[in-house]
């Protein structure tokens, strides 16, 4: 299989992966966004590699996707941003507060237990 060719099913695959990840942020509006479009610039970066394994050169093109490719990157970086200000993934912090809290309980009971 030619490198280009895994290069375009990586892309496809990050691209389902952020699609799924929006699918499943219900209730998130601006991070549900900033997944949509992290995903559409997969599908550009697939779009560009496939063109470059097919070896089509369209420099105007190619450039343009580019730029478009990057502008949506940033743009959800800039949407993840405001979701994590608005208090989008506070429950996704809280969870994470929890677990590491029990984990240190479970830890700190193993250790106790240990000890003669």
């Amino acid at each position: 299989m030619n490198g280009s060719i895994i290069r375009v099913l990586g892309a496809l695959l990050f691209a389902a992966i952020f699609w799924m990840q929006a699918r499943g942020a219900r209730g998130q509006p601006k991070r549900k966004r900033a997944f949509e479009l992290v995903g559409v610039a997969c599908l550009i970066f697939a779009t560009l590699l496939g063109l470059t394994a097919a070896g089509v050169v369209l420099d105007i093109l190619s450039g343009g996707l580019l730029v478009v490719a990057v502008a949506l990157v940033v743009a959800a970086a800039f949407s993840l941003l405001a979701s994590f200000r608005a208090g989008e993934m506070r429950g996704q912090g809280d969870r994470i507060v929890q677990a590491a809290k029990e984990y240190r309980e479970q830890r700190e009971h193993a250790e106790r237990r240990e000890k003669p």
